[in-house]
């Protein structure tokens, strides 16, 4: 005797009377995503949410409104918004009528779901009260959509909440998709004090504002970003401060950290070059090694010191050309 068990993908699991399991077809036509997807992608996504994105959620019994996941990306990386919504295969690529971002929103189900999916047990700041709230609805909402979707007294198979993600900070691409949203590479090319010759500094740098903005939602997810912030500047044996500055009207809470030690600087290049980053920050990235590695010898020569002025010159907001060619081998 067998029983019809249903996910949201409309994916259906025989199970016997000894508890055997077996898939089969997936009727939705999306579960390839989840049974195929790259072991980088879950990880890249939890950290890309939670570095520029946002899990917005209405209450459960609230019928006249479902949740959106929206993911910011800066105007210039359209090409890897639109690259990752298609591999997804959900959501629609958004131009705001002001500003140089383009926002990719995902307002359906199956699309709930198999972010979800893909995110769950990977998330590692206060941000995971937001996926859990979504984790929830769906699993509140789930039967009546499948019912119809036509599939009439089925068991669903909810999805858990799995909690944060502890393992090593390097060991997944968490901090590749984090990074993509709020990291910096820089450099810093300047006369040594009471020295005639030119210093070249590369420094990586990430900027995060201290406290979650949903204070009242939290419970034990905690409220400030300092505990990720730290683990991520131990690794590179860096410390992190704070600061506060004026926007507008409003005063901004930050916590930062620059690294830019010997040992910073080569676990740096060591993990991006294990778990790269996919948006323009990429080229920035690989220039920044160009730049560290010409100006490994000293005293830096004319030539070397011209050679890292340009190509300082052209990265980050000075950046005119781009190549995505590594999007089509995703």
């Amino acid at each position: 005797m067998s029983s019809k068990v249903f996910n949201i993908l409309g994916q259906i699991t025989l199970s016997d009377s000894k508890g055997s399991k077996y898939k089969g077809k997936n009727v939705g036509g999306s579960l390839s995503i989840l049974s195929n997807a790259p072991k980088w992608l879950g990880p890249y996504l939890a950290g890309l949410i939670e570095g520029d994105g946002s899990i917005i959620v209405p209450g459960i019994d609230d019928m006249s409104r479902v949740p959106c996941i929206r993911i910011c990306f800066a105007l210039k990386d359209l090409p890897l918004a639109t690259k990752l919504r298609d591999m997804l295969g959900y959501g629609r690529i958004v131009f705001p009528k002001t500003g140089e971002y383009v926002l990719w929103e995902i307002t359906d189900m199956e699309g709930f779901y198999v972010v979800a999916t893909l995110v769950n047990g990977y998330f590692r700041t206060p941000k995971l009260e937001a996926l859990h709230r979504l984790v929830d609805w769906i699993n509140a909402r789930s039967l009546v959509y499948l019912n119809k979707k036509g599939y009439i007294d089925f068991e669903f198979i909810s999805l858990d909440k799995l909690g944060l993600d502890l393992s090593p900070i390097l060991g997944n691409s968490w901090l590749a998709g984090f990074s993509d949203a709020d990291s910096n590479f820089n450099v810093i090319i300047s006369q040594r004090s009471n020295k005639n010759s030119i210093r070249v500094q590369t420094q990586f740098r990430i900027e995060l504002r201290q406290t979650y903005h949903r204070k009242d939602m939290v419970g034990t997810y905690g409220t400030i970003y300092f505990d990720i912030m730290s683990i991520i500047a131990n690794v590179l044996g860096v410390n992190v401060y704070n600061r506060a500055r004026l926007l507008g009207e409003s005063m901004t809470y930050q916590y930062y950290f620059v690294a830019g030690t010997v040992r910073a600087r080569n676990t740096v290049r060591y993990y991006f070059t294990s778990f790269p980053l996919l948006s323009s920050k990429r080229l920035d990235f690989l220039d920044w090694c160009k730049i560290a590695d010409l100006s490994k010898d000293i005293p830096l020569t004319a030539s070397t010191i011209s050679s890292c002025n340009k190509i300082k010159a052209g990265m980050n907001k000075g950046r005119t050309v781009f190549n995505w060619d590594h999007l089509s081998n995703l």
